[in-house]
């Protein structure tokens, strides 16, 4: 199957299209002009393709042989004052790819949204998040969609960033009281169910709550990074409302590390019941202890 991705020089982006080589798929990836270097696969193996996302005619002409598209391009947090902004880039993306597919009988769609999503969040993240849903879903094109919880791995920017801390100041940063649950999945866990996802006929027209095997209490979550760096460090307990205050304060300069929605999301717990990608994929659950084991 020849696949047509988004978002392939990002942290998921990159083990799914290694994933999609070693099964023997064919990929076509959507880079921005300059990006070409951050593709971590064999670039001799992958037909690269120099455009935006947010300039359908820039792409569209390169899904005429493709099968398939996986689109992973999102982001987490806004910068409106450089224009990068969740409805541009979670929403007009999704947009634009669809209509490129669409118009060139694209037969499978996959698409990542995120755990949480939802139409009345208070999160701008999950509303355009929703919204894409929509549009993948009316498109009259199979689709898969999936909804991660937080991804680790090797690389990521949410556990390695926290242990970085942990390691250089000694201390674990919590907001509140910290029992809000997470249930982070890991990075292969994820790409798997991906690739998988393309030719299983089970999945099509199907919306997967995807997370790992235990859940966890932010507080004990950071106690278990704590353990697999093997440092010390002790919590550092800040307030809801300060921390809500300062993120409306700051969210838009890079240097102040949370926003005001990623506090939302955080309260909004990020954990689901939805076991099934364990029983619709071939895939082994990683543990979150054994997989920090790998990379911490």
């Amino acid at each position: 199957m020849k696949v047509f991705v988004t978002g392939g020089t990002g942290y998921v982006g990159s083990q799914i299209i290694q994933d999609l080589l070693n099964a023997g798929h064919e990929v076509t990836a959507l880079v921005r002009e300059g990006s070409e270097s951050k593709l971590s696969a064999d670039p001799d193996r992958i037909e690269i393709v120099k455009g935006d996302a947010l300039e359908q005619e820039s792409f569209s002409g390169a899904l005429a042989d493709c099968d398939a598209v996986i689109h992973l391009i999102a982001i987490i947090r806004e910068y409106p004052q450089k224009g990068i902004t969740f409805e541009k880039m979670n929403f007009e993306t999704t947009k634009n790819v669809l209509e490129a597919a669409r118009k060139h009988s694209i037969s499978r769609f996959v698409y990542m949204s995120a755990l949480g999503a939802k139409h009345d969040s208070k999160s701008s993240y999950f509303t355009t998040k929703a919204a894409s849903e929509d549009l993948v879903k009316e498109s009259g094109i199979d689709y898969t969609i999936f909804r991660p919880s937080i991804i680790h791995g090797p690389d990521d920017e949410f556990i390695n960033y926290f242990a970085g801390i942990m390691r250089t100041f000694h201390v674990i940063p919590i907001i509140g009281a910290g029992r809000y649950r997470m249930q982070p999945i890991h990075l292969r866990n994820v790409s798997q169910a991906f690739v998988q996802s393309l030719t299983s006929v089970v999945a099509v027209n199907k919306t997967y709550e995807i997370a790992g095997p235990d859940r966890y209490p932010y507080r004990d979550m950071m106690g278990t990074i704590k353990g697999a760096t093997g440092t010390w460090a002790i919590p550092m307990y800040q307030p809801k409302l300060l921390m809500v205050i300062l993120a409306k304060l700051f969210q838009h300069f890079a240097f102040f590390p949370v926003t005001e929605a990623q506090i939302i999301m955080l309260y909004d717990e990020n954990i689901t019941e939805d076991n099934r990608i364990w029983e619709d994929f071939d895939i082994e659950p990683i543990g979150f202890e054994e997989g920090l084991r790998e990379y911490l």
